[in-house]
């Protein structure tokens, strides 16, 4: 389809796109395909409709989360809810021009699990903490919170330049003068053989069965396609067997496949951190998750139960709606099975 010339015909253009994409939800395959355009003139168009006054967008904020695509994506993925981290979010704890735009977009998902936490925290709660460079953004926007014990969920996975989950653990316990259950080890270890005794240690065994007893867990979920943390650390002949294997999402060094199903490598025998089932028997487990090529451990996630709430940025958000929207229209396809609702 060739660039209108006319002014009110581009217009027409901008409007009708703009109604298929935000009231007909189709996708924008979907959309650059019935117009004949590629998908990245549909991104331009819809931002110019929005840039003109053509498309009008009103929040109305409320404890739940808001917005049509998040409810439709939570009762799609059967979960309890999805929040989306808007990419011109609040402000930022230190000055803008000391801040990467990856930072950013990490402390704002951060910000919006912070909320998620203060809300379901009481004061007898064990709150159950994972580690990633998102999460270690928690403590700049937790204000006082309830709970009786904090739980280091995995063990440390050094990455330069960020911190590390002893002192994370310890920053949130602060907040609410809470026990804490520190994690001493790392997350992954060279072989099996190191891994057996570090968990046979008393230190280490009582911190991951104080796991069994979570009210709430704060986990990232990344893909198994290059931007999880563990693949940076582990060797070729690993990531090979998780992908070959089937592995599209990594938690806490734990691998899921498409449907959700464990994926049972080498690695298991040398991750020291919580267990898919110590997730899933969990009242409320937080996943934050950014990068629209992790949609799909997303959905692993969901579909694996060991999440109850998602919080996520608009690129998943867009990801996942187009998986959504394609999966309703194939026949046969069925969404995962709704958990129910979650205190």
């Amino acid at each position: 389809m060739a660039e209108p010339t006319d002014e009110s015909q581009h217009r027409e253009l901008l409007a009708d796109v703009a109604e298929q994409y935000h009231l007909g939800e189709k996708s924008k395959v979907d959309i650059a395909r019935q117009f004949g355009i590629s998908r990245f003139q549909v991104a331009r168009y819809l931002d110019e409709a929005r840039a003109t006054g053509i498309v009008e967008i009103k929040i109305h904020r409320r404890s739940a989360p808001s917005g049509s695509i998040a409810s439709e994506l939570a009762h799609w993925l059967g979960i309890h809810a999805v929040y989306i981290a808007a990419p011109d979010g609040g402000p930022l704890p230190t000055p803008a021009a000391d801040v990467s735009a990856d930072d950013r977009s990490r402390d704002r998902l951060a910000a919006h699990a912070a909320r998620v936490i203060e809300r379901d925290c009481g004061s007898e709660s064990v709150l159950g903490i994972s580690w990633s460079r998102t999460i270690q953004h928690l403590p700049a926007h937790l204000g006082r919170l309830q709970a009786a014990a904090i739980v280091q969920l995995a063990g440390a996975l050094p990455v330069p330049g960020h911190g590390n989950p002893l002192q994370l653990v310890h920053d949130i316990a602060k907040r609410c003068g809470a026990e804490t259950w520190p994690l001493w080890a790392p997350l992954l270890v060279t072989d099996a053989a190191t891994a057996a005794g570090l968990l046979a240690q008393d230190e280490i065994a009582d911190t991951l069965e104080r796991a069994d007893s979570l009210d709430i867990s704060v986990v990232a979920i990344a893909g198994w396609n290059g931007t999880s943390s563990v693949w940076d650390r582990v060797d070729n002949a690993i990531r090979l067997e998780g992908t070959r294997s089937g592995a599209v999402a990594e938690v806490s060094g734990r691998l899921l496949d498409a449907d959700g199903r464990a994926v049972h490598t080498s690695l298991d025998e040398r991750v020291i951190a919580v267990t898919l089932d110590q997730l899933r028997h969990t009242p409320v487990s937080i996943g934050l998750l950014r990068g629209a090529n992790n949609a799909p451990a997303a959905l692993a996630a969901a579909r694996a139960r060991i999440v109850t709430t998602l919080v996520i940025d608009a690129d998943v958000a867009e990801a996942l709606n187009e998986l959504r929207l394609r999966s309703l229209g194939e026949p046969g396809h069925s969404a995962p099975e709704p958990q129910g609702s979650h205190s």
